[in-house]
C-alpha cells in the first residue's frame, strides 16, 4: 500500500496537518493503524462503491470497536467539518 508498509507511510505524514485519509477497501487493520498513528480526526469513511461494499466496509468499522466519539467523526463528523457544514 502506498509505496510500503502503512507505518512507514503514516510516518513521513504524521506533520502535514491537511492530509486526509478515507477507509474505503482499507484492511481493519489498516484503518486502526491510521487512528492509532494520526487520529480519527484525519480519516473519513469511504465505501468505494461501485467497487466496494458499503454493507461490508461498515462492519469492518464496527469490528474495531470504535469509541462512539471516533465513529461519530469517520461517520460524517470529519466531512462535516471539513466542509464546513453546520451539525443539527
Amino acid at each position: 500500500m502506498l509505496g510500503g508498509p502503512p507505518k512507514a507511510f503514516l510516518e513521513r505524514l504524521r506533520g502535514y496537518d491537511n492530509v486526509y485519509f478515507d477507509t474505503s477497501l482499507a484492511p481493519s487493520s489498516t484503518v486502526a493503524q491510521f487512528i492509532e498513528a494520526l487520529g480519527a480526526e484525519r480519516l473519513l469513511f469511504g465505501s468505494d462503491i461501485p467497487f466496494g461494499y458499503m454493507p461490508t466496509e461498515l462492519a469492518k468499522l464496527k469490528g474495531l470497536k470504535l469509541r462512539e466519539r471516533e465513529a461519530g467523526m469517520l461517520l460524517g463528523g470529519n466531512a462535516a467539518r471539513l466542509m464546513k457544514l453546520g451539525r443539527s
